[in-house]
């Protein structure tokens, strides 16, 4: 397994007919996916949504992929949308900025990496064996 990527991705100033459009949501989860190489699972889950205050109308979109998942909302009266990719498959996440700009016809953009960390196996520093083999120390979180 590929250590996980993740990248965030903040859209300002961008056209107002894909924010608003379901089909064209969809259409970006399906098509962002195949230019990144990555692997759908299923088909994208769309939902319209009303919010409490009428700037919050907008439209969020769900792709699982064989590696994770990616999500976006789109608020098409502030003409903004945000997109996550978390994968454990490589990405370029230049490439899946300068797609997802395009896109949406962004003026403005911001990505950020959400930290993850390597997952390190507990041990029983008594036996200095797995605690999945020793059921009474898992319970302490003793790491490397």
């Amino acid at each position: 397994m590929e250590h996980p990527k993740h990248f965030v991705i903040d859209l300002y100033d961008c056209m107002k007919q894909p924010l608003k459009s379901t089909c064209d949501v969809e259409n970006y989860l399906v098509s962002v996916t195949k230019y990144l190489a990555l692997k759908a699972i299923g088909r994208a889950h769309i939902v319209k949504f009303n919010g409490i205050h009428p700037d919050d109308d907008g439209i969020t979109g769900s792709l699982v992929l064989a590696t994770s998942l990616i999500s976006i909302h789109t608020y098409p009266k502030e003409r903004a949308c945000y997109v996550d990719l978390f994968a454990c498959s490589d990405y370029s996440q230049d490439d899946f900025l300068e797609f997802t700009k395009g896109w949406f016809g962004a003026k403005v953009s911001h990505m950020d990496r959400v930290k993850r960390f390597p997952y390190k196996k507990p041990i029983n520093y008594h036996t200095n064996q797995g605690l999945d083999s020793d059921p009474e120390v898992n319970n302490y979180g003793l790491y490397y």
